[in-house]
């Protein structure tokens, strides 16, 4: 695991709202594959999402590179990171707060989140956003080779964090407070333990 050496202090306000309408600009940018997010909620939060404000993202380098190139018959390799379209880029929400046991089951490492992004072309990777135990990161989604989503849970909040990295700008949006009905990460991992074994077979 990293040494952190120092914390950013990137203030998240949870805005958690009684009722309101999900903003028309978010409802653009969201897809059939979200709805296993939005469904792990006890109550769908998709309508009552409501933005709140643009931060500009205040990097920390840490003047090093840690993801290489992955392959298809290397997944833990690359079971981390979630890659750009033109595979420039990556993005690691997992690997600080969570590990990979040999029997492949995901299980906590750290209380604390971040995300790193890791720039092939400098071979650099940089922390874009850090949280403390109130916040976590469930899923990602790039929507082209500047921006992704990703999605998580603030103080009990579902909240979906819209990252522009040509502009170094984050926008959120955050739904009433909502109980999440499994723990959603460590499923992902199990379909995607399933995917790959079963790609495996297939080769064989």
């Amino acid at each position: 695991m990293r040494n952190f050496k120092i914390i950013i202090p990137i203030v998240i306000i949870s805005l958690c709202y009684s009722c309101c309408k999900t903003d028309e600009e978010l409802k653009k940018l969201l897809t059939k594959d979200d709805n296993a997010w939005l469904n792990s909620w006890k109550q769908n939060p998709l309508k009552k999402f409501r933005k709140g404000e643009t931060y500009p993202i205040h990097t920390y380098d840490y003047g090093g590179f840690y993801c290489k190139h992955a392959t298809d018959t290397n997944l833990l390799e690359h079971i981390f990171n979630v890659y750009s379209p033109s595979k420039m880029y990556s993005v690691d929400i997992y690997s600080v707060r969570y590990f990979i046991s040999e029997d492949f089951v995901l299980e906590g490492a750290d209380p604390d989140s971040e995300v790193l992004l890791n720039d092939f072309a400098k071979e650099k990777s940089l922390r874009l956003l850090y949280s403390g135990p109130s916040g976590k990161f469930d899923e990602i989604r790039w929507i082209s080779d500047s921006c992704f989503i990703i999605f998580g849970d603030f103080e009990g909040c579902p909240t979906i964090l819209i990252f522009d990295i040509q502009n170094f700008l984050l926008t959120l949006y955050s739904s009433p407070k909502n109980k999440q009905k499994y723990f959603y990460a460590g499923e992902r991992f199990k379909r995607m333990k399933d995917e790959y074994n079963g790609k495996n077979e297939r080769n064989n």
